[in-house]
C-alpha cells in the first residue's frame, strides 16, 4: 500500500485538484459532497458525472503511467542496462524507449531527438 501511496502522489503532485478527489473518495465522500469541496476549495463547479469520469478514467490512467514509469526505471537500473538520451527540446535525460521518444528509423538509435512530451506540445501550439 505504501508503493501505491508513492506512486499516486508521483502522479498526482501537479494535479492538487485530482489529488483532492482521490483525498475525498478515500475518505468515503460522495460525489455530490466531492463537487461541493472542490467549489469551496477551488472555485471550480463541476458536474456529478465529470467527478465520476474523472475518479474512474483520468485518475487511474495518470497513476498506471507513473507506476509504469517507475517499473521501467527500476528494470533498465537493476535488471538489463538501458541507454538514455537527452531530449534536445527540454534537455532532460530521459530512457531511449518508445514510451518517452517515437521511433525513427533513420536516427542511429532508433529514436527521435526530441521526446514525445516537447513534440505533444508543439503539436498544442500549432
Amino acid at each position: 500500500m505504501e508503493e501505491f501511496d508513492k506512486v499516486s502522489m508521483i502522479a498526482l503532485k501537479d494535479q492538487p485538484l485530482l489529488y483532492r478527489i482521490v483525498e475525498c473518495k478515500v475518505d468515503g465522500m460522495q460525489n455530490s459532497e466531492i463537487r461541493d469541496v472542490i467549489e469551496e476549495e477551488f472555485g471550480i463547479k463541476h458536474s456529478l458525472e465529470y467527478i465520476s469520469s474523472l475518479w474512474r478514467n483520468k485518475i487511474p490512467n495518470l497513476i498506471a503511467s507513473a507506476a509504469e514509469d517507475e517499473f521501467l526505471d527500476w528494470y533498465y537500473l537493476n535488471e538489463e542496462k538501458g541507454k538514455y538520451k537527452r531530449c534536445s527540446r527540454c534537455g532532460k535525460i530521459k530512457l531511449a524507449h518508445n514510451k518517452y521518444f517515437s521511433k525513427n528509423k533513420t536516427s542511429k538509435d532508433g529514436f527521435y531527438s526530441i521526446c514525445k512530451e516537447c513534440r505533444n506540445k508543439k503539436d498544442e501550439n500549432l
